[in-house]
């Protein structure tokens, strides 16, 4: 099973996605000529990964299930969205973010408690060779592109600006594969206690 672990947005969060989505979509449709695909994440499914874990060996999961429950030592905050980016450059996108401002430093934090935890219990897996974290909200994969957008200035329009969300814990996800796109099952949670 797919598994990874991550921080859930609340409503607030999904309706400025759903608004930065229409924003897209309208700035998309003024463009001539074929407009670029875009596959969006559900509204239910947004969520921010802390940690992907892959396929662990089945015999691996109730350790890293009983390592995300320990209560984790960082205090309960708040995270602010804001903006819209893209990775690779916002001006030849393959993802559409919403990016994170305060609670940058404290999801860093979580992110690296994870992968303490879960970097011993996963076959292979060096610590030393992680990417750098960068917190950020998925909202869609470009799937392909078109020249004659002007990305910069439609992610500039459909921008998010200062929503906040608690965070008091994370959670272990399962990825499961529907007709409509991925689906997530929440296998456990870890709160954070600050202690």
């Amino acid at each position: 099973m797919r598994l990874f672990v991550a921080v859930s947005v609340g409503d607030q969060v999904r309706e400025a996605a759903a608004r930065a989505r229409s924003r897209i979509e309208a700035g998309l449709q003024q463009i001539r000529g074929e407009p670029p695909r875009l596959v969006w994440v559900a509204a239910q499914g947004l969520h921010l990964t802390l940690r992907f874990l892959g396929e662990p060996p089945d015999e691996r999961v109730p350790a890293i299930v009983a390592a995300i429950q320990e209560p984790l030592p960082v205090a309960p905050f708040s995270v602010t969205w804001h903006g819209l980016g893209a990775f690779p450059s916002p001006r030849h996108p393959r993802a559409i973010w919403v990016g994170v401002t305060d609670g940058a430093r404290e999801l860093g934090l979580l992110e690296r408690e994870i992968s303490r935890r879960i970097g011993g219990l996963l076959p292979g897996e060096d610590l030393t060779e992680a990417k750098p974290f960068h917190p950020h909200l998925t909202l869609a994969r470009v799937k392909t592109d078109s020249n004659r957008v002007n990305w910069p200035a439609i992610l500039a329009d459909a921008a998010v600006t200062g929503i906040a969300s608690p965070v008091t814990h994370v959670a272990l996800y399962r990825s499961r594969g529907l007709p409509a796109g991925a689906g997530y099952e929440e296998l456990c949670r870890g709160h954070l206690t600050g202690c």
